[in-house]
C-alpha cells in the first residue's frame, strides 16, 4: 500500500541566517555512489498556487520537486552534501521567479564547490585532512544580510582538523534568488543512490575514475546528531580583500562577480591567496572573514605606521 502523503503536513526547516550540522559515517559508500542530504520546496505547486502531487514522478514520492525536475517539477534545490568516500560536493540551485509558487525554469548545473579542488583535503586515509574512513562533522551556514542570502559555507570537521568550502564563486544575484525559498521554508531530504562511474564523473573523476554503484561498493552509511541553530551572520562570511598598501584599494572587498569569472580572478595557493583583474588594474587578494576586514586593516595600516617611522 503506498503511503499516503500530506502536503500541509511536510515539515519545512527556515534556514536563513542559520546553521545546519550533522555527524556523517560515509566510510563505505565507494566510488559511483552519493549519499546526498539536501533541501527543496517542497511541496510542488501548480499554476494556480495548489499543492500538485505531479503525474510523472519518477520514483520519488507525491509533491516532489528539485531543481532538475528528476521527479517531472521544478523548484529551488539546495544540495548540502552530495558526497561518497573520495568526494564531497556542496550546491546551491536558483530559479526564475515564480508565479503562485509555481516554478518554470531552475538552473540544473547550480553553483558547486567540491573537495576534489582542494588537494589533501578529503579521501580515505590518513594522509587527509578528513579521512572518510572515520565519521566527520558538517556544519553548513547560510549567511544573510538583511533577509537576503549572501552566501552559503560548509565546513567539515574531524578531529581538530576542517576543510572549508566557502562558495565564494557563487554570484550573489543567485544567491538572492533563493532567499524567499529559504524564508518560507525548505524540506530536508536524505537519498543514497549509484550509477556506473561515467554517470557520475561529475560528481567523484578524478580522484574516482573505474567501477560502479553496488556490492561491496555501496555499503550501509548514517547520518547522525542533526541540529539547526542559529548563526549565518554575513559578518562571518568569507571575502577577498585586496590586501596590498601599495593599492588604492587597499582594504576593499572584492564584489562577488569578480570572484566568479575564470577570467578576471585566479587563486594563487589554497590558503586564500589570489590577483583579480578589476577596476582598470591586477590585484593581489587575500581571503578573510568579513568580520575581521577592518579590524586587520587597522592593524597593517598601524604596523605600516610604525615601520616608516622606525625608519626616519
Amino acid at each position: 500500500k503506498e503511503k499516503t502523503w500530506e502536503p500541509d503536513n511536510i515539515e519545512e526547516f527556515k534556514l536563513l541566517g542559520n546553521i545546519i550540522s550533522y555527524t556523517v559515517d560515509l566510510s563505505k559508500v565507494g566510488c559511483a555512489c552519493n549519499l546526498a542530504f539536501y533541501l527543496i520546496s517542497m511541496p510542488a505547486r501548480d499554476m494556480q498556487g495548489n499543492p500538485s502531487a505531479g503525474t510523472n514522478r519518477q520514483g520519488q514520492p507525491p509533491y516532489y520537486c528539485d531543481a532538475n525536475m528528476v521527479g517531472g517539477q521544478w523548484c529551488p534545490e539546495i544540495d548540502i552534501m552530495e558526497a561518497n568516500n573520495h568526494a564531497f560536493q556542496a550546491t546551491l540551485h536558483s530559479c526564475a521567479k515564480p508565479s503562485n509558487g509555481h516554478y518554470e525554469l531552475c538552473d540544473r548545473m547550480g553553483c558547486a564547490q567540491n573537495t576534489r579542488t582542494h588537494h589533501g583535503a578529503y579521501g580515505p586515509g590518513q594522509e587527509f585532512r578528513i579521512d572518510t574512513r572515520l565519521p566527520f562533522d558538517v556544519h553548513t551556514e547560510f549567511l544573510e544580510d538583511a533577509g537576503v542570502l549572501t552566501g552559503m559555507r560548509t565546513i567539515l570537521h574531524q578531529a581538530g582538523k576542517h576543510v572549508i568550502l566557502g562558495h565564494s564563486n557563487c554570484l550573489g544575484a543567485d544567491l538572492a534568488k533563493l532567499s524567499d525559498a529559504m524564508k518560507d521554508g525548505m524540506s530536508l531530504r536524505i537519498t543514497y543512490w549509484g550509477a556506473e562511474a561515467q554517470t557520475m564523473a561529475w560528481m567523484d573523476v578524478p580522484p574516482c575514475g573505474g567501477g560502479a554503484c553496488h556490492g561491496s561498493n555501496a555499503g550501509g552509511a548514517t547520518i547522525s546528531n542533526i541540529q539547526i541553530k542559529p548563526g549565518g551572520s554575513v559578518d562571518q562570511e568569507l571575502v577577498w580583500v585586496v590586501w596590498d598598501p601599495k593599492d588604492d584599494l587597499f582594504g576593499t572587498i572584492a564584489p562577488r562577480d569578480v570572484i566568479a569569472d575564470h577570467e578576471t580572478f585566479a587563486a594563487l595557493d589554497k590558503e586564500g591567496i589570489a590577483i583579480a583583474q578589476w577596476k582598470g588594474g591586477q590585484h593581489f587578494l587575500r581571503k578573510m572573514p568579513r568580520s575581521e576586514v577592518v579590524a586587520r586593516l587597522k592593524e597593517a595600516k598601524e604596523g605600516a605606521t610604525k615601520s616608516s617611522g622606525g625608519g626616519s
